[in-house]
């Protein structure tokens, strides 16, 4: 591993309605109050086509602020023409073998509904996306602290069925990200 720390110019912003002091590095990610920008991790399972799904976000390069109200996950890259779903946890991270792919995202989880990824069937042109605020995992808010809210992290991760899988699971999973929320 490289040990070296890069020195970069930090341009700082300070924005009156949030009260918050905003850092920018290089590769253009912002940590803002000390809190990082979705952190993706582990390696999605490829589709029947070879597709392997990226799971990011609609502003993958800073972290989620509680009451924007225009947040969202964002699958990429996955099987077109397919019916699928996001799922998260407030639980952590994992790495449990899971039909055929690996599920990485600590149980007990909560799902979306039925979502339909656009593009052309056979091709790796399909994705979806769902909007997620306040850390709440997917609406309506689940008592028992199932879900994140200001301050807190989730873990969120997109599996969509594919029926030309010929695997015995007939389906595909993508990449997963961790969301840390002001």
């Amino acid at each position: 591993g490289n040990d070296s720390i890069e020195a970069f110019e930090v341009t700082a912003a300070y924005d009156d309605s949030v009260s918050s002091v905003e850092i920018i590095d290089p590769r253009g990610l912002a940590v803002v109050d000390g809190v990082s920008p979705p952190t993706p991790y582990c390696t999605g399972k490829a589709s029947s086509s070879g597709c392997v799904a990226i799971l990011t976000t609609s502003a993958p390069g800073v972290p989620p602020v509680s009451g924007g109200n225009d947040y969202s996950l964002v699958m990429n890259l996955g099987e077109g023409l397919r019916p699928g779903i996001f799922f998260g946890s407030t639980m952590g991270t994992a790495t449990i073998p899971f039909n055929g792919g690996l599920l990485c995202v600590r149980p007990p989880l909560k799902r979306s509904g039925v979502l339909f990824t656009g593009g052309t069937a056979g091709q790796c042109n399909g994705s979806f996306q769902r909007l997620i605020n306040d850390g709440i995992l997917f609406p309506p808010p689940l008592p028992g602290g199932m879900d994140a809210g200001p301050g807190g992290t989730s873990w969120y991760q997109a599996w969509y069925r594919d029926p030309q899988l010929m695997d015995g699971f007939d389906s595909a999973m993508s990449s997963a990200v961790q969301l840390n929320w002001l």
